[in-house]
């Protein structure tokens, strides 16, 4: 999967895996466009002079992304390509949206900010074990316990996350509100399908180039 899309469409693994998601999600809703918030690592090279080679683990970003499949339709190429570059218009991976939100210090912005309510996260936490770049060595079989404190409230109505750990890809779907959980099932499964479609797409062909390229 990521050698192919990377190959003919020039698309990293969260943006194949997005534009899955958003796929499912239209085909499972009847909905053409999806508002959704995506977190990443954060450690972007956005401040001049910085330099956080001395610090470890993540700071975390997150910032909503609007996407559109209304004029998509159902070439899968036209869908990675969009997602692609809808991503990549993003200035840092969205880093500037905390920023101005919460640091930045003016009110009239961060209120502006505050009304873009997401109810869906999207979070690919990256390639562990095998893959030449990966960050750790291994990933543990073993339940690493609730993710945050019970009294706590999620922010969002359902929660994706998705990684590739030795070689092998692993989505979760936390269904925090209760109410999306009779869709749960329909989701996956067209997930999966999505993948497989692009990755069909992607086996064979020219190098399709994009707006973002």
């Amino acid at each position: 999967l990521i050698s192919s899309t990377s190959g003919r469409f020039g698309a990293s693994t969260q943006e194949v895996l997005l534009a899955a998601w958003v796929r499912a999600w239209s085909r499972v809703t009847g909905r053409n466009r999806l508002l959704l918030a995506l977190e990443g690592h954060g450690r972007e090279d956005c401040v001049e002079g910085g330099d956080v080679s001395r610090t470890v683990g993540w700071f975390t970003s997150i910032w909503p992304l609007g996407l559109d499949l209304a004029d998509v339709g159902d070439d899968v190429s036209m869908l990675l390509r969009s997602v692609k570059d809808a991503l990549r218009r993003v200035p840092y991976n969205g880093v500037g949206y905390g920023l101005l939100r919460h640091l930045r210090g003016d009110s009239t912005i961060a209120a502006s900010l505050a009304r873009i309510k997401p109810r869906v996260s999207f979070n690919f936490l990256g390639e562990f074990g095998t893959v030449e770049s990966a960050l750790f060595g291994g990933v543990e079989a073993e339940a690493p316990g609730e993710p945050c404190a019970a009294h706590l409230h999620a922010a969002f109505d359902l929660d994706v996350v998705a990684e590739i750990a030795n070689g092998r890809l692993r989505v979760t779907l936390a269904d925090n509100s209760g109410n999306v959980g009779p869709a749960l099932a329909g989701l996956r499964a067209e997930f999966e399908a999505a993948i497989r479609d692009i990755q069909q797409a992607s086996m064979a062909g020219p190098r399709l180039l994009s707006a973002s390229d």
